[in-house]
Order: C-alpha cells, then sequence, then structure tokens
C-alpha cells in the first residue's frame, strides 16, 4: 500500500526543508507491504526495512561515463499497482549528460519474504561508460559482521565486514550474499553480472556497496545503442533462530513522512580530550575579485604547477587571507616546478608546506625530498604536511608508501562523491566521525590536517582522460573547480549549511585532529558570493566555530536523536561564558534541554548561570528573490537558565547558539 499521510503539517513540513535546504523536497512515498516498508525517493529504493528492522540502505540502477561521471536520473514515469500478493512498483528512467543518453524499465516487487528488482536498458546513442548496473547498499551497522558469499560456482566464503575501514573490496566475485539481521536471515541474489563490495566509508558515505563490475576488468567500455542491459536482484528474508538479534515486531502503522517533534534531555559535564580544531579556508576559485568583507580565516591553497595561471592563484589566495596565514599545498610533477613553487612562497607568512603528486595525488618520495631540501635552502619555516589531496580512500591505500619523513598528514573530503540527495549530505556526517578515527590510527600521533572539505569534488581524482589546461585570466573566467561540470552545489547558499558545517566540525573534533579546511573564501563555492553580493548563512557557522577553536569541548551524556549536533564549551572570546552551538540536520524540530554540570561544584553549591542569549541563523525569505541575493541575519533572544537547565527548541536545518556568563 501507499502511505498518502499527505496532511498540511507534513506538506508545511516539506515546504520548510525546502527553503531551509535551498532545494525543492517533496514528501517522502513511502510503501508497505506486509512486512515491508520502504521509500521511493526518485529512482532510488531506500531505507528498506523488514518488521520495523534497517535491510538495507537502498538499491539502486547508476550509470557512469568514462571518467566516473554520474549523468542525473530523471524519472519519467512511476506506477504503483496491487497484484495478487504483491505489491508492483514500475519505473521508467532516462540519464542524459554529454555523449550519455541510456533509458531504463524497472519492475520492484514485494511480496510476502521476497522484494525482487529488475531492470533493462539501452543506449540511444554509443558512449564510453565504467559502469552500468544495480548498486545495493548495506547500512554502515554490518560492520564488524561475518556475512556469507556466495560465488557463480555456488561456493560459500564467509567474510567480515571490518569495523575499521577496509582500504579494498572486502568481498569479491559475488553472486549472493546472506547474513543475520535481528532475528531473521537477509540474503541477496543477484542475476546479470559479478558483484563485488567495498567500504564506501572511504568516501564519507554511510554504507558499504555491492555493485557490478568487478574493477579488475578494463574500462571504460563501449556502451552500443539498442543492445539491451539487464541485471536484477531478489532479497529474501527467512526466520532464523540463531542468537544474533531479537526478533523484531511488524509495526502498527506506517510512521508520518514527518514525524513529530522530539524531546531529549543532555547532561553537559567537564572538559573532555577533544579539541576544537583550527579552521581554515580555501582559496577562492570562482571568477571576479575578492569582496571587502575577506579576511575570515586562514587561507589554503593548491597550487597547480601544470597552470601557467598559478601565480596570480597564488595573489589571490593572499588577497583572499587578507591578514591570516597561507596553508600552501604544491601539485607538481618535477623538483624543479616544487623548487619554482616555493621561490615564490618564500616571502609570504605560510605556515603549512605540502606536495602532491599531480598524477597519483600523493606525496610522492623525490617530490618530498624537493620539499625538504628547497624549504631548508630557503630558510621556510612552514611546517611540511604530506598524505593525499584527493579522498581518504588514498590515505587508507597508501599510508605505507608515503616517505618515512611526513611528520603530518593531510587528505580531503567531499559527501557527494557517488551522490547528490540532501540525504547522503546529512547520513555522511556520522561517517565523518569514523574516517577520523580511523586517520588517526594510521597518522600513529602525527597531526591531521582534513581539508579541503567541499560539498561536490573540486578535482576528478579517478578520471580516465586528461584535465583540460587551466585559463591564464582567473578573474574572468576564475580556475580549477569553477571548470568542472556539476561542481557548484545550490545548496552552498542554504541556511541548513550552517548546520551541516558544525555538524562536520563536531564529528572531525577528535584527538589529533589539527585543522580542518571548508570550501572557499567566496564564490559559489565559498561562504559568501564576490562582490559587494552577500555573506551565505554558512559563513555564521565558520565565525561561531572560529570563536571556539582550541577550545576544549565538554562531555555530554544523553543520547541525541540522530542527525542532530550539540557542541559545549568554555569561549576564549567571552571570557567566563559557556557557549552551546547545536546544529539539527533531522527533518523535524527538536527541543532539547541542556543540563549544566560543573564537576567543581560540591552538591548543593548554586552554578550562578545567568540567563543566555539565543542566536539563531535566519534567512529573510522573498518569493521574488533568489536566496543566492539574501542576507543571512541572526536573530536573538534570551533563554533562561532554570535549575542549571535551559532549553531550546531548534527547527529542522536549523543552527543556534546559545551562550550565559558563569559567576557567583
Amino acid at each position: 500500500m501507499l502511505n498518502e499521510n499527505l496532511t498540511a503539517e507534513s506538506l508545511l513540513a516539506s515546504a520548510r526543508l525546502s527553503a531551509v535546504w535551498n532545494e525543492t523536497i517533496a514528501s517522502p512515498t513511502v510503501l508497505a507491504f506486509s512486512d515491508w516498508s520502504l521509500t521511493l525517493r526518485g529512482e532510488e529504493i531506500a531505507d528498506i526495512t523488514y518488521r520495523g528492522v534497517p535491510v538495507l540502505r537502498g538499491l539502486r540502477v547508476v550509470v557512469r561515463d568514462e571518467n566516473w561521471g554520474t549523468p542525473i536520473a530523471v524519472v519519467t514515469s512511476t506506477q504503483i499497482e496491487p497484484a495478487p500478493s504483491a505489491l508492483l512498483v514500475s519505473l521508467a528512467v532516462s540519464h542524459r549528460d554529454g555523449n550519455v543518453d541510456f533509458g531504463w524499465q524497472g519492475l520492484l516487487k514485494i511480496s510476502a519474504d521476497t522484494l525482487r528488482f529488475s531492470f533493462v536498458g539501452t543506449a540511444a546513442q554509443s558512449f564510453l561508460s565504467n559502469r552500468i548496473g544495480i548498486v545495493v547498499l548495506h547500512p554502515p551497522t554490518l560492520a564488524g559482521q561475518v556475512v556469507t558469499v556466495t560465488n557463480p560456482s555456488g561456493a560459500e566464503t564467509a567474510v567480515r565486514f571490518s569495523r575499521t575501514i577496509s582500504p579494498h573490496q572486502p568481498a569479491r566475485n559475488i553472486a549472493g550474499i546472506r547474513w543475520n539481521v535481528a532475528g531473521f536471515t537477509a540474503s541477496l541474489g543477484f542475476i546479470g553480472d559479478i558483484f563485488e563490495t567495498e567500504d564506501q566509508r572511504n568516501w564519507t558515505d554511510a554504507s558499504f556497496k555491492t555493485y557490478s563490475t568487478p574493477l579488475d576488468r578494463p574500462f571504460p567500455v563501449q556502451i552500443s545503442p539498442g543492445t539491451p542491459i539487464e541485471q536484477s536482484v531478489v532479497l529474501r528474508i527467512a526466520e532464523s533462530p540463531s542468537p544474533g538479534g531479537e526478533r523484531a515486531t511488524a509495526p502498527t502503522e506506517i510512521a508520518a513522512a514527518f514525524p513529530p517533534d522530539q524531546r531529549t534531555r543532555i547532561v553537559v559535564g567537564g572538559p573532555s580530550n577533544r579539541i576544537v580544531p583550527e579552521i581554515t579556508l580555501g582559496a577562492s576559485s570562482a571568477p571576479g575579485v575578492t569582496p571587502d568583507r575577506a579576511g575570515l580565516a586562514a587561507i589554503l591553497v593548491e597550487l597547480n604547477m601544470a597552470d601557467t595561471a598559478w601565480p596570480d592563484v597564488l595573489a589571490r589566495a593572499q588577497t583572499d587571507a587578507d591578514g591570516h596565514f597561507l596553508d600552501v599545498r604544491i601539485v607538481a610533477s618535477t623538483a624543479a616546478q616544487v623548487n619554482c613553487a616555493l621561490d615564490a612562497v618564500a616571502p609570504l607568512d605560510v605556515r603549512r608546506l605540502g606536495v602532491f603528486d599531480a598524477a597519483t595525488h600523493l606525496s610522492e618520495p623525490l617530490l618530498w625530498a624537493a620539499l625538504i631540501q628547497g624549504a631548508a635552502e630557503r630558510d621556510l619555516r612552514a611546517k611540511l604536511v604530506g598524505g593525499t589531496r584527493a579522498h581518504f580512500t588514498e590515505l587508507n591505500r597508501n599510508h605505507d608508501q608515503l616517505p618515512s619523513s611526513v611528520t603530518a598528514l593531510a587528505f580531503s573530503v567531499t559527501p557527494h562523491m557517488h551522490a547528490l540527495e540532501r540525504e547522503q549530505l546529512v547520513e555522511s556526517i556520522a561517517v565523518q566521525r569514523t574516517v577520523a578515527e580511523n586517520a588517526v590510527r594510521i597518522a600513529r600521533g602525527r597531526p591531521l590536517h582534513i581539508g579541503p572539505i567541499t560539498l561536490r569534488p573540486r578535482f576528478n581524482a579517478v578520471a580516465t582522460t586528461a584535465p583540460a589546461a587551466g585559463p591564464d585570466k582567473i578573474e574572468f573566467t576564475g580556475y580549477g573547480p569553477e571548470h568542472l561540470p556539476e561542481v557548484t552545489d545550490a545548496r552552498q547558499q542554504s541556511a541548513a549549511l550552517a548546520a551541516w558545517l558544525i555538524a562536520s566540525v563536531d564529528a572531525f573534533a577528535v584527538p589529533g585532529v589539527a585543522s580542518l579546511c571548508y570550501f572557499e573564501a567566496w564564490g559559489a563555492r565559498g561562504i559568501g558570493g564576490s562582490g559587494v553580493a552577500a555573506q551565505y548563512p554558512v559563513a555564521t557557522a565558520v565565525e561561531w566555530m572560529r570563536e571556539l577553536e582550541g577550545e576544549s569541548l565538554r562531555e555530554l551524556r544523553g543520547d541525541l536523536p540522530p542527525a542532530v549536533a550539540v557542541l559545549v564549551a568554555d569561549n576564549r572570546n567571552a571570557p567566563g561564558a559557556l557557549t552551546a552551538v547545536i546544529a539539527n540536520l533531522a527533518d523535524r524540530t527538536q527541543k532539547l534541554t541542556l543540563q549544566i554540570v560543573d564537576c567543581e561544584l560540591r552538591p548543593g553549591d548554586d552554578l550562578g548561570l545567568t540567563p543566555g542569549v539565543l542566536e539563531r541563523v535566519v534567512i529573510p525569505h522573498d518569493a521574488t528573490a533568489s536566496i543566492a541575493l539574501l542576507s543571512p541575519a541572526i536573530s536573538s533572544e534570551t533563554v533562561p537558565c532554570v535549575d542549571g537547565c535551559v532549553t531550546v527548541s531548534v527547527q529542522a536545518g536549523e543552527a543556534v547558539r546559545w551562550r550565559a556568563t558563569t559567576g557567583s
């Protein structure tokens, strides 16, 4: 059956989410049949549960071009109809971008204990592709569990999905997978290709992904027009008496699309060992000139020595920094290029220097040696940083090959490597903590510098074709990311991105992480527009986090709702002030009560908190104006602290800050 709970309240919630995320967000289509429940999000079959227990994060058909680009899926038809003892869902989907023109028809059949999905697709014209087929996303809760993998010949092998992030595929040559889920056994069978599984936490995705075709086969391949591509997957559930978990009971009804507000009590204790890292920004890659309001933080700039405009890129970074220091990452192919860059940065206030190979994106030994020698010859006092300019994946796979003299490690992060949905962005936050902890394990005491952290990839680390040469006049055309397709995300200008950045800082704030670099100083991928255009809401989050740099976060006790982050710390810029920053990335309003406990107080002592000021990131909405032209504002109100407790209501996608002075 189709859950048609599209009440006025849920429609209002959908409109609120659309405004706060700067995108159209429809109420989700929730389907239920027998003990199954799932959500249709465009062409994705998401959040598949059985008797209320999550079984799969999702499944979908993906189309990749020769550079692993993903043409957007456009659903042209969706039909939902009952059948004898089953529910049928038919989809028609097209993928068109550049040379790619591929369409497919899919059929989902849901019966009592089986979910079957199949598709058949054809190309309208010839194009190169690295992958076309079904992908299945397993929840990250499978980490640490043993699954049974069946190969095409029928042989079975027990495979453990590692708790630590697997650098390479934990399972290959797959025709089927079987695992236990809370009182029953789930099994997947694949038809149409050979599948394998990778740990997508490497890219901060909240999933293990089972996909075709195996990566050890040559790619890209030519897709011929009219030749059908067919695949299917069958998910079956069987009762299991195993002690792996208790049997879940079926929910009495399907939850509303947007559940009611949630209330939570959190106890705030003394200082923890978690320190707010240094916050920096990336140099702008947009066309235009640095606005007068630049200089919010230190600037990380990548100098691609293959681009003739690299001196202009460095000059812009210096202007963007506006008195703050530079963190320079050299992208080179030869030692001569490294030395050329060092000559240029020698007179500047550069606190960190790194070098990465233009092809491998790693700190290769010859380039690293040139950096060490060149910095010493010029008496540069900058701290040297190695690792990768690409994803954590590359660090996870290659850290043992880095020069032993690398004393600080770096990698970058983008939540939209594989998918562009809002859910992908929100779910990445929890995995950022996992990535940080794994990176600290790899670093073995060396400081970590994470970033640039961008919504979409700022370069293609897995392209099979070479990038075009860079421009000569960056003030007119921009450079680097500016010339990549679909690299700019409309959510960059959203109010919710302020909440996302705060939650991200909280996730990455683990001992060993020294700095975080977010987005760009200005422009379409920055924290504000160019020229006199307004700052985006995320700029406020940067300012709030910078005020807490180096502060110890307070211990928190209690269960936070999913997609909600709370950071509490003393504020060095307001002596004696306790600051709480709350980010709500959930789809509902959250009401939180913070019970503030000072570990040094004796029973009966008065904490002495004065009424605090609550600040909210607000965007004035004007139906006739683009959100990009609207100036974010801060609303303030007085919120009392009663008996050591402060209660705050935080709307979906909202970021708030509460500050109160402690005293006698």
